[in-house]
């Protein structure tokens, strides 16, 4: 467009990575090879860089599970190369990877703060993906700009498996929490601080509850549903709401779950 038809096309440059250390002014990179090389010439910071090969996804994910790097952690995006390579970028869970402050208010703050950093933290885990299974890996393990707090940690996926079978075999919350609470070893961790809300989220993840859709009119439609398909239904009245059915009004099912009823006595 500049070279053959002489438009004047202007360049800009999403810089949304933001220097966790520069509190006076907001230093902006766009990529983040700019924000290692800023960190390490003007705030003298040695970022610590790996580079590891996994014969496949298991020896990844033992080596993930490792020194708490699946809890402090968290997949930022995935990419698709065209040879069939697939990238997954594992930004500090600290990090604002926005890059802007949200002016939504359909979520509440939490009561403890957000665990985010004004800024982009440089720990981070790129991960290759080779169309031959093999997994290639650069780990930047040195964390800036904040301190490890066990609030903004998640649990293990272990710890995870083992509250949700407390929950399948029908233990009670309050007894969760209460065993939860004791400390082994006079070490603090995050299981120690478990939360009601970290039960809840436990048991939408896992369904404890086998709730076929988080909507319950929906849920109730497909258990109706399930029950025509066995001969079986158990409901003398159902309509959902929102659908309308031809030639037929509400009064219409009054009247034929009150005939219903007297014909069953």
């Amino acid at each position: 467009m500049k070279n053959i038809h002489g438009k004047v096309v202007s360049l800009k440059i999403n810089q949304h990575i933001v220097c966790p250390l520069c509190s006076n002014e907001k230093i902006c990179f766009s990529c983040h090879e700019g924000l290692l090389d800023h960190l390490k010439n003007i705030h003298k910071v040695s970022i610590k860089e790996s580079v590891l090969n996994f014969r496949n996804l298991q020896e990844f994910d033992a080596w993930k599970c490792l020194e708490n790097r699946e809890i402090d952690y968290a997949c930022h995006r995935k990419i698709k190369k065209a040879n069939g390579d697939e990238y997954v970028y594992y930004n500090c869970n600290r990090s604002d990877s926005r890059g802007f402050e949200s002016k939504s208010v359909e979520r509440n703050p939490k009561s403890g703060g957000s665990i985010r950093i004004q800024g982009i933290c440089p720990a981070r885990i790129i991960v290759q993906i080779c169309v031959n299974g093999m997994i290639r890996v650069r780990y930047f393990e040195t964390h800036v700009g904040h301190n490890i707090e066990l609030r903004s940690r998640r649990l293990t996926k272990s710890e995870q498996q083992t509250v949700a079978e407390k929950l399948i075999a029908g233990v009670s919350v309050n007894r969760i929490i209460q065993d939860a609470r004791k400390i082994e070893n006079s070490t603090l961790e995050r299981i120690n601080i478990m939360s009601r809300g970290d039960l809840a989220y436990l048991m939408r993840k896992f369904n404890i509850y086998n709730q076929r859709d988080k909507d319950d009119m929906i849920a109730t439609a497909l258990k109706v549903e399930e029950w025509n398909k066995d001969g079986r239904n158990y409901a003398f009245l159902f309509k959902q709401i929102g659908t309308s059915y031809p030639g037929l009004k509400d009064e219409d099912f009054a009247v034929g779950f009150m005939n219903n009823i007297m014909e069953k006595n």
